[in-house]
């Protein structure tokens, strides 16, 4: 009924408008297919046209009652498709805080080739980088991801830079903290858009760790959208550019992806083993973790995974090979393993299927890595870490554009 009505009184771009959601209807079965860029699908930009068109028209032409009509049907629509193909994004803390991976991949796409396309988005915005653990990538890409929004950038060292800060509540204040998290983080937010916090596992205690802390408080008190820039389990800035550097180097929709523990010299959090077997199965990759025994991640996060204790099986047929230490989730923070023979190497590469290989950076070399696989042509480091800008800056971008 409602279509037949107005039909008539569509002009050009009103039928194409139609056409455009009429098509995105049916082409959402084609978009669950696989993160090739080809099959996504955008139907905002219709919704967007629509409304700058008559917005610009009605100034132009006058208070018409046909184009007040007009207006309110391309409004209608608007707010009709919308919620399909957008979601307001308050934090990001994991794969659970995306609605629809895909469309956020294409939409990397877009601000990768496009970065300076909506510094608009950051102007007179304030961007705050709170840091209680060492950073490199993830500090200098996620400023220029700021910077190429837009945005300022203030940048803080909590760990020595503040006063010593309390995370328990109820406790009597009479020790070394000076300031309360909640206070903290409650002045903080004033000052800033968006924070972005770094906070790893003290490996001491697993049920701490796990109960991240530090990262809900930031969620709890600062009243602005939080970023985490790693957790005591999770790193998810660091996962989305693992899956855009994937998707640009995947030959096949499924391809087979190995998560390989190797050994290092200190004990390591679970943090980016977590979250990238909690992105690569969310992806639709055929997902292999291969480690000693005794290394098993958490279940929730490695739930859709295959577990395979033999390295050289888990490399047959691989299409990327992802090198990471972790220190025991079990028998919490210890090192069970420094055996050498599970440091990648040309040996195990030779298994797989041309595999490219994948870390997320710093690296021991000759520890986790053989300088031969890392140096090599299908070593994918440099890409990975260029892709730390493409994935905060995605991020900020979806944050700006909701707040």
């Amino acid at each position: 009924m409602f279509f037949g009505h107005y039909r008539s009184k569509l002009h050009e771009q009103h039928r194409h408008f139609f056409a455009y959601s009429i098509a995105y209807s049916f082409s959402k079965q084609k978009r669950r297919n696989g993160l090739g860029q080809s099959q996504f699908f955008y139907p905002k930009i219709a919704y967007h046209y629509q409304v700058r068109y008559y917005l610009r028209h009605f100034c132009e032409q006058g208070k018409s009652h046909r184009f007040f009509e007009n207006a309110l049907i391309s409004v209608f629509f608007f707010l009709l498709f919308a919620h399909k193909t957008s979601f307001s994004m308050k934090q990001f803390t994991s794969v659970k805080d995306i609605d629809k991976l895909p469309e956020l991949i294409e939409e990397a796409f877009e601000v990768k080739k496009n970065p300076f396309a909506f510094k608009q988005l950051g102007e007179n915005k304030t961007m705050g980088l709170f840091f209680l653990n060492p950073s490199l990538r993830t500090r200098l890409s996620t400023q220029k991801a700021a910077f190429n929004l837009g945005m300022n950038c203030m940048v803080f060292n909590l760990n020595n830079e503040g006063w010593s800060i309390e995370t328990k509540d109820g406790v009597v204040m009479n020790g070394n903290a000076a300031e309360h998290i909640k206070d903290a983080v409650a002045v903080m937010g004033q000052y800033c858009d968006v924070m972005g916090i770094r906070s790893f596992a003290n490996l001491q205690n697993r049920s701490e760790d796990y109960a991240e802390i530090v990262l809900n408080n930031f969620l709890k008190y600062a009243n602005t959208p939080i970023v985490s820039m790693e957790s005591a389990t999770l790193h998810p800035l660091q996962s989305l550019a693992d899956i855009i550097t994937i998707e640009e180097h995947k030959k096949t929709a499924h391809p087979k992806v190995v998560l390989s523990w190797a050994p290092h010299p200190r004990a390591l959090p679970q943090a980016v083993a977590n979250s990238f077997a909690e992105w690569t199965v969310r992806a639709g990759y055929e997902l292999v973790i291969t480690h000693p025994e005794g290394y098993e991640l958490d279940p929730q996060f490695s739930k859709g995974a295959i577990i395979e204790y033999d390295q050289k099986k888990a490399f047959e047929g691989a299409d990327f090979v992802y090198a990471k230490n972790w220190s025991s989730y079990q028998h919490y923070g210890q090192i069970l393993n420094q055996n050498p023979a599970w440091t990648v190497s040309e040996a195990q590469m030779q298994q797989s299927k041309e595999a490219f290989f994948m870390h997320c950076l710093p690296v021991r070399r000759n520890v986790v890595v053989t300088d031969q696989v890392i140096d090599s042509s299908h070593s994918l480091i440099l890409q990975q870490a260029a892709n730390r800008v493409v994935s905060a800056q995605t991020i900020l971008k979806k944050m700006l554009e909701n707040s």
